[in-house]
């Protein structure tokens, strides 16, 4: 009771990234990174500086995108 749609049992499910704006798409990056920089190991720190890159990558397709519409 009280939870909508979009909430499951551990709080609100993500949206998806076709649906996050540029600027959630940059603050998730973001956040990745500074993940990888307390992160316990290389492979792990790797990892998440992949992940930022990509959020960074869809955020800068949809400017591009954005500019010549």
């Amino acid at each position: 009771m009280g939870q909508s749609e979009t909430s499951g049992p551990r709080g609100p499910e993500p949206r998806p990234i076709s649906e996050q704006s540029v600027a959630e798409l940059r603050a998730r990056a973001l956040e990745y990174r500074r993940m990888a920089a307390t992160a316990s190991t290389q492979q792990v720190a790797d990892s998440l500086r992949r992940l930022a890159d990509r959020f960074d990558a869809e955020a800068d397709k949809r400017e591009r995108g954005a500019g010549s519409a």
